[in-house]
């Protein structure tokens, strides 16, 4: 691989870093980097380097891909607009399975109709009411949250 490539590759992967959706302003960067003096061969080799991958994939009966591991990702108004621990938790439950996939795009849907200009645990455990219609599985998320403290001794009150 020649040092082109290396360049060209570290500055695609810059504009990555800083959100920049390369592929939606790829032919404006494509011609940024021949007006550089780049070859569209060096070019080429640098995005299939950046957007091939070896990941571990299945296809389904409908031939979508399927990743093993795959892990949502937050876009940049579900940022701003849960608290960092409304983030944290909403990243524990799905790393525990203790939601699905299909709760978690429900439960982040929800939280962005709220008025208030950021979510915050109390909130969040409303939409979790909501979306979670088993008292058995909210039981299970109180446990295992401890950013629910107050609604888990609560809980603890009513058990025993």
């Amino acid at each position: 691989m020649n040092e082109n490539v290396i360049e060209i590759v570290s500055y695609l992967v810059k504009r990555i870093m800083h959100n920049e959706d390369i592929i939606e302003n790829e032919k404006k960067l494509i011609q940024r980097l021949l007006n550089q003096g780049y070859e569209i061969d060096d070019i080429d080799m640098a995005f299939e380097l950046i957007f091939t991958s070896d990941l571990p994939q299945n296809d389904n009966e409908e031939g979508r891909l399927e990743f093993n591991d795959a892990h949502r990702v937050l876009d940049f108004k579900e940022r701003f607009k849960l608290s960092l621990p409304v983030q944290g938790v909403l990243i524990r439950l799905s790393t525990l399975s203790l939601i699905s996939d299909e709760e978690l795009e429900k439960i982040l849907e929800k939280t962005l109709h709220f008025r208030e200009p950021e979510i915050g645990l109390k909130n969040l455990w409303r939409v979790l009411q909501k979306v979670i219609n088993n008292p058995a599985r909210l039981s299970l998320i109180i446990e295992n949250s401890p950013e629910f403290k107050s609604i888990n001794e609560e809980h603890k009150r009513y058990i025993n």
